[in-house]
């Protein structure tokens, strides 16, 4: 802090008088020099240039200890008991008019605006890997409450509950609806839960009617041919899917020694099924009739990239931001309505030198 003096006219004594102003610089993360105004004095005939600046260097050496509780706890060398009261009196007037406060304001706006000035030569791109496919199949997930299922005890029995469940299926597949009738039982012991539920299979003679002819042989003489085509296609489906996530559906050979691990690694895949397969039903259904393989391709294309740096402050700065989807991974996401990155930019600032 210092003592600005000028020469101006004090009308109150007729003539020229030094004119007092308490100033405090600070320096910006470009090294430019800012004068801020903390206290203007104005006209003050008791007190000489000289008196005045060694008030204002007894208010620099409290300014600077200002979160002291006493900065004053002993007589200061070189100042007068007057020059004392003019300091103290001073500094409550800085106090009160929020002068200290508006420097800490403006030094903290400073220390902020040098956080984000980074050194480049200090870069570093530590870490780069795919994203897009993994955020597709996070939200699938979530779509399904797969968590929810996973930690669930069992489905629910109510009566009510049970139908609202039908009828929402019903409502999201209208076209398979329309060709069943539902009948609903209530339990005998306990009216509120649900006993049983029947189905019975509606004319579809004309809805087939038109339809192209495949021919299908088995050796199981007991399937109609509805179900042999039901379960040609779960079959061609399900070896498809599970060629592309893995490799061929085999048993055998499985690398685990015990029975439970075998069964983990069997639940597991058959997860991994569940959320690949509802992507690509809903994509089917927006006319993307690509193989999980050609999708995860489109998505991989997407990337998460951490980056470190050291910023002006000395502090090492961690940044991770997600690439822009490409255009096809874009309509991917379009179609099935999913948000286009986990999130835009995270940035952890740690304190810390940079190294020599």
């Amino acid at each position: 802090m210092h003592a600005n003096v000028q020469w101006r006219h004090d009308p109150a004594a007729g003539e020229e008088a030094p004119y007092y102003r308490l100033k405090e610089s600070y320096r910006d993360v470009c090294g430019t020099v800012h004068s801020l105004i903390v206290l203007n004095i104005g006209f003050e005939p008791a007190l000489t240039p000289r008196q005045m600046h060694r008030i204002a260097a007894a208010l620099t050496s409290r300014f600077a200890n200002r979160h002291q509780k006493d900065a004053f706890g002993g007589p200061l060398e070189g100042l007068e008991p007057a020059e004392r009261d003019y300091a103290e009196r001073y500094w409550r007037q800085m106090i009160t008019d929020g002068q200290i406060d508006r420097f800490d304001n403006r030094e903290e706006q400073a220390r902020q605006e040098a956080g984000k000035y980074i050194d480049l030569d200090t870069v570093r791109h530590t870490d780069a890997r795919e994203v897009g496919a993994e955020w597709l199949c996070k939200q699938a997930i979530d779509q399904l409450r797969m968590e929810e299922f996973l930690r669930g005890k069992g489905g629910t029995k109510n009566y009510e509950k049970v139908i609202e469940r039908v009828g929402r299926a019903r409502e999201k597949y209208p076209s398979v609806a329309k060709f069943y009738d539902i009948e609903y039982q209530r339990d005998e012991k306990k009216k509120e839960n649900m006993g049983s539920i029947s189905w019975t299979v509606r004319d579809l003679s004309e809805a087939e009617s038109g339809h192209g002819v495949y021919f299908l042989r088995t050796n199981v003489r007991t399937f109609d041919e509805k179900t042999t085509w039901d379960y040609y296609n779960l079959i061609r489906e399900i070896e498809c899917m599970n060629r592309q996530l893995k490799t061929d559906l085999n048993l055998r050979p499985i690398y685990h020694q015990r029975d439970d691990r075998s069964d983990a690694h069997l639940f597991l895949g058959m997860l991994a099924y569940w959320v690949v397969n509802t992507i690509r039903h809903q994509l089917k259904g927006k006319v993307e009739n690509a193989y999980w393989t050609e999708i995860v391709r489109r998505m991989s294309t997407q990337k998460l990239v951490t980056t470190t740096a050291f910023n002006a402050l000395g502090e090492k700065v961690e940044l991770r931001q997600c690439s822009e989807p490409s255009k096809q991974a874009r309509e991917i996401y379009r179609k099935l309505s999913y948000k286009e990155a986990p999130f835009r930019k995270m940035k952890i600032c740690r304190s810390q030198r940079p190294p020599d």
